[in-house]
């Protein structure tokens, strides 16, 4: 087979070229050109496109019927950032989605990564990428969505902030002590999508199976595999952000942190320790 990985510079972009390098073709579009050239020594077989999937005219050169998927990774993440950058994020998560999904439509299969913040959203981020998965709901029925909670150990993940806090004996903050978030990790998340990418229909987004765990217990747990004590001040929610996060949510049925299964704390140290080895 041969696929196009858009946003393919990204966490959860690099480990599907990861997965797919041996056995397939694989184009990698993405607008960062430090980032590809590092791709490039690791990968030599991979094509490389560099574009913008928010400029209709970069992606127009593109030959989409040659792809039997495209892999749309790409978005602008952080939520505090989206509250005070909205057009950026409405253009990249928004726009740039339409974009590709026009490109894609009747040529290839488009498998597009969503949010749980897509869900009942309160931020810019979640509405953008909300809108991002209707509008491929009312225009490809064959396009598949995956939504995915916090995945531990991507790039801009609390993981690695709370664990150098912890390491040099600082305070970690934390926005409110009774936050919690669903947690799975990158592998866990690639293999849901290897098993069913080509099963999904894009009205019904696919959920992995996850449990929740507080952000409390998460630091904890980064305590306990280092072996440092956690000192912890809360902060204060951010702008745009939850308490909680849900999943799904619809008139039948709710998925949320806050009161779906949680981690236990031995489970969650083992499941951390296994991304920090990574």
């Amino acid at each position: 087979m041969k696929f196009l990985i858009v946003g393919g510079t990204g966490t959860l972009g690099k480990e599907l070229i990861r997965r797919f390098y041996d056995d397939h073709e694989i184009d990698v579009l993405s607008r960062d050109e430090f980032k590809q050239a590092a791709l490039r020594k690791v990968y030599p077989k991979a094509g490389f496109i560099l574009g913008d999937i928010r400029d209709w005219v970069q992606m127009s050169p593109i030959c989409y019927s040659q792809y039997d998927a495209v892999f749309h990774c790409a978005a602008l993440k952080h939520v505090d950032i989206g509250e005070s950058n909205v057009s950026q994020f409405v253009q990249t998560n928004y726009n740039g989605t339409v974009n590709l999904a026009k490109k894609c439509k009747g040529k290839s299969k488009l498998v597009f990564f969503s949010t749980d913040k897509a869900v009942l959203p309160i931020n810019v981020y979640g509405m953008s990428k909300a809108l991002g998965e209707r509008y491929i709901q009312s225009t490809d029925p064959e396009a598949v969505i995956f939504r995915w909670g916090n995945i531990l150990g991507s790039r801009g993940s609390i993981l690695d902030f709370f664990a150098q806090r912890i390491q040099a004996g600082s305070t970690v903050p934390i926005t409110d002590m009774r936050m919690t978030r669903f947690w799975l990790t990158i592998n866990e998340a690639i293999d849901y999508v290897m098993k069913n990418w080509q099963k999904g229909i894009s009205r019904n987004p696919l959920i992995p199976p996850v449990k929740s765990a507080s952000v409390v217990d998460v630091a904890k747990a980064i305590g306990a595999i280092l072996g440092k004590p956690v000192k912890m001040k809360e902060i204060g929610i951010r702008p745009g952000e939850k308490l909680h996060e849900t999943l799904k949510h619809d008139a039948n049925f709710s998925l949320s942190s806050d009161t779906c299964e949680k981690f236990e704390m031995d489970e969650l140290i083992v499941k951390i320790r296994q991304v920090m080895k990574e």
